[in-house]
């Protein structure tokens, strides 16, 4: 794979790129999908660091205890409030800025008679008096008051809806708001001091904010009217308006939701072609066999099954290490047996412009096809079920993967055989795939999709790979254990997730071993220019070490520039799984490059590092790929991460359902192999091959293997520590 195509796939394969501040984003703008609801969230994450003193950027992402917990005065109705706009779903939270000041709004007259919006009149003779505030204890205001203070109300007509006012303080008319004495008595009550957290500020103060807030509800409604009239096509976009973000197309009507067909990447304008196959579309088709696939699903489509198989067979001989072709042979082959089987979904990336993303693709269905082989050769599921892969592809662009779960669904509902999915290896498309599928009922586990963000957010999902908190924290004890550092330069982008959580996860993890950051400079992702700069700066610091939560495109720069001789000679560099470049760094980066420690979450030679005898995996994987015995190397005669975590992540799908199948369930759900997935740990953990894999209650494999990688002197990557459980 070319050293270009390896650095985008190492990037893509990381969180989408966050378009926010970290902390107060909502999780749909790490995917560039942010509309008005996405608004609603930052201005509750300020409202919650205002209330608390809760700073989230210095927490993980998308971290936010109830309100009350951290300052036991804020009412539960304000408490409601900020955890409903803090959904992560923006489908639970409030759908228009209008409702969610209407219970600000509701809030501040119940306990403070304080409108802030005019009351609509309820007489012939004009608009209501305000409500009058009586003398009290003023703590409350956002707390919880000790005596709600009573509020004059105007008569009201029988059957009028005002009859639900609040109860008036006494018979006597409401004086006018300007009397001087319930003026004194306001002035008395927005003066008062209020409790939050270790500060005393003014009511008037805090009231100051809440019209601010406001106001910024009110600016959002009305940014947001273009784009809610826009979508209804009643109302022409103004001229210069920012256009909406691109929407995912529908799935066209399929038979059977089986079929490829043709879509316009909005990204690029370029032709694409996705959907799900069972050999009657080809995807993978920018390679030698690529026509003679395209050949063998057009007689497929004609009911030529004979035909299909001969041209399968005479694409491996062109091109023998394509998964695509041996799965479509199989599946054929489970077909023709009259067995009874299950179906899973692997889901990925096998077109568009991005060679980095369609050899990830690759590798998953190499190790896709080596679990599938090897279960239905031996009978491993029991009970004479066999297993049948469909292949989905959603392209280049990760809005796709929207389309394709519909798509998903759609077949799955048609057939029932249809269980599972294994994919995808892109955060990005994990995430917009997640909520459709689960909506379904259809369970995900991922081989290589690592954000936080995807820790806990569906019971759906699970992941063979370790999450970037994870390999942070064994990133921190490594540096602190085994390199020794105690004076730690950290280099992060805080508009990157992938940085940002790494970073966070590194430093806080680094600190509580007894180490010291010294200095965090910040760069920005894809824009390395300044970073020689930086580190002239960081090295005034005096530290003994860089962690660098970045990628490897970028980490060049800041390696060609490390001192050569000196007191940072000798400097080492360690980073995340972001820096793994198989095909090695830029000539002017081959001095720093020898100083590098990153980890990852698996390498080939783990086993032999052990001392443990190989699975027959490895064995399998280089007969399978290459038959003819005329090719080496990576994708041939040794696997590719990939390949490894896809047969994994496939394992863990068969393991869950031979556990149905062995307690008498032949016939079973999606929900029922969720279930059955989320047991596999203790004594049911699955031993796999990139280490033991046991599902927690957040869908994360508990305490996963994490390979820590270096530089030789030679410049080959070699394996040099495995952290965490590898073996059952």
């Amino acid at each position: 794979m070319p050293p270009t195509a390896q650095r985008v796939r190492n990037r893509l394969r990381q969180r989408p790129t966050l378009l926010g501040t970290p902390g107060y984003a909502a999780p749909e703008q790490y995917q560039g999908q942010a509309d008005h609801r996405s608004d609603l969230y930052a201005l509750a994450a300020t409202m919650h660091q205002l209330l608390t003193g809760y700073d989230p950027r210095q927490q993980p992402l998308l971290s936010y205890p109830p309100v009350r917990a951290l300052n036991p005065g804020i009412s539960p109705e304000t408490e409601h409030v900020l955890m409903v706009a803090l959904q992560p779903d923006p489908h639970q939270r409030y759908q228009h800025a209008a409702l969610m000041k209407r219970e600000i709004d509701a809030i501040l007259l119940h306990h403070f008679g304080v409108p802030f919006s005019t009351p609509a009149p309820t007489t012939g003779q004009g608009s209501s008096p305000p409500p009058v505030v009586s003398a009290g204890p003023a703590s409350g205001w956002l707390g919880q008051p000790q005596t709600p203070p009573s509020v004059a109300a105007p008569p009201v007509q029988t059957g009028s809806l005002a009859q639900q006012a609040v109860p008036v303080q006494s018979a006597q008319p409401a004086r006018p708001i300007s009397s001087r004495p319930d003026k004194q008595r306001r002035l008395a009550l927005l003066s008062r001091p209020l409790t939050l957290g270790k500060r005393n500020v003014p009511l008037f103060h805090l009231l100051i904010v809440i019209g601010l807030l406001v106001v910024i509800l009110g600016a959002t409604v009305l940014l947001a009217l273009p784009r809610l009239t826009g979508a209804g096509g009643s109302t022409a976009a103004r001229p210069g308006a920012s256009p909406a973000p691109p929407t995912a197309p529908s799935p066209p009507p399929l038979p059977n939701g089986i079929g490829g067909y043709p879509v316009t990447d909005p990204a690029t304008g370029q032709k694409d072609y996705i959907g799900i196959s069972d050999g009657r579309a080809a995807f993978d088709t920018n390679r030698p066999d690529g026509k003679l696939k395209q050949q063998a699903a057009q007689h497929l489509q004609s009911g030529d099954v004979g035909g299909a198989a001969a041209l399968w067979q005479s694409a491996l001989s062109v091109d023998e290490n394509d998964a695509e072709a041996l799965i479509y042979l199989e599946d054929q082959r489970v077909l023709s047996s009259g067995s009874p089987y299950i179906t899973f979904v692997v889901a990925t990336m096998l077109s568009g412009p991005d060679p980095a993303a369609v050899g990830a693709g690759r590798g998953d269905l190499q190790g896709a096809y080596l679990a599938q082989k090897e279960y239905n050769s031996s009978g491993k599921l029991g009970g004479g079920l066999q297993v049948r892969l469909l292949i989905a592809n959603s392209g280049g662009n990760s809005l796709f993967a929207t389309t394709v779960a519909q798509q998903i669904v759609q077949a799955a509902r048609a057939d029932k055989t249809i269980v599972g999915v294994m994919g995808w290896p892109y955060s990005s498309r994990a995430l917009n795939a997640l909520p459709i599928l689960a909506q379904a009922h259809l369970p995900m586990v991922s081989e290589t999709a690592s954000s936080d963000l995807l820790t806990g957010r569906s019971p759906y999902f699970f992941r063979v790979c370790p999450s970037d908190h994870q390999q942070g924290l064994i990133g921190a004890d490594y540096s602190y254990q085994r390199l020794q550092a105690r004076r730690v330069a950290l280099f992060f982008d805080p508009a990157d997730a992938y940085s940002q959580s790494l970073a966070t996860a590194f430093s806080t993890r680094y600190r509580s071993d007894g180490g010291s950051i010294v200095v965090s400079e910040q760069y920005t992702v894809g824009k390395p220019d300044n970073l020689p700069a930086l580190l002239r700066n960081a090295l005034t610091h005096q530290p003994d070490l860089i962690y660098f939560a970045g990628f490897s495109a970028d980490i060049a720069s800041l390696l060609s520039s490390l001192p050569t001789s000196g007191p940072f000679a000798h400097l080492q560099v360690m980073g995340g799984d972001g820096l793994y470049l198989l095909q090695g760094y830029p000539k002017n980066a081959r001095a720093g490059f020898l100083r590098l420690h990153f980890t990852a979450f698996a390498y080939p030679d783990e086993w032999g590092y052990l001392a443990l005898p190989q699975p027959a995996f490895f064995t399998t994987y280089a007969q399978v790929f290459n038959a003819n015995g005329q090719q080496g190397g990576y994708g041939y005669t040794r696997p590719f991460t990939d390949s490894i975590l896809a047969y994994d992540a496939t394992l863990v799908l068969l393991e869950a359902g031979r556990t149905l199948i062995s307690s008498g369930k032949t016939v079973f759900t999606g929900q029922d192999l969720q279930q059955a997935l989320a047991h596999l740990n203790g004594a049911r953990s699955v031993q796999g091959i990139s280490g033991v894999i046991a599902f927690g209650s957040d869908g994360n494999p508990q305490n996963k293997a994490v390979v820590v990688l270096m530089v030789d002197s030679v410049g080959h990557i070699k394996l040099e520590s495995i952290q965490g459980h590898f073996l059952k």
